[in-house]
């Protein structure tokens, strides 16, 4: 299972920690990402494949989320038109639901993939302006 490094530190953020930043790295030998439970960060926007070196290799990614540890993962839903948050090629995506854990997946591992997916999250901060 892809590990996924959660980031604190995003600048913009003004240090009110309003935003969480978490990586993974998927490949075609590690196509699970490890899920994050961040249900107070509702604001999700995924940037799928944009990193300097990926590949997707025929891969389809998957941005999923679950409810209980255990469970099977779901497919997420994009924001704009509520399709199946999923990716082929580099692609940044909103999605709709905010469950309790979240993972990118590669459900079509491709061969050779290895694709980068970064996670910005916005906490609501009623205190900002």
């Amino acid at each position: 299972m892809a590990a996924g490094t959660v980031s604190r530190d995003v600048r913009e953020s003004d240090n009110d920690k309003a935003f969480i930043k978490v990586t993974w790295v998927l490949t075609t030998a590690d196509p699970a990402g490890e899920q994050v439970a961040i249900p107070d960060f509702n604001d999700k926007t995924w940037t799928i494949g944009n990193a300097a070196g990926d590949a997707f290799g025929g891969a389809t990614c998957s941005l999923q989320g679950v409810n209980a540890s255990g469970d099977t993962l779901v497919t997420l839903n994009k924001a704009a038109g509520g399709t199946t948050a999923t990716a082929a090629a580099a692609a940044t995506i909103n999605t709709i639901e905010n469950t309790l854990f979240v993972a990118p997946v590669l459900t079509a591992v491709g061969v050779g993939a290895t694709i980068t997916v970064v996670l910005l999250a916005r906490r609501p901060n009623i205190l900002r302006n």
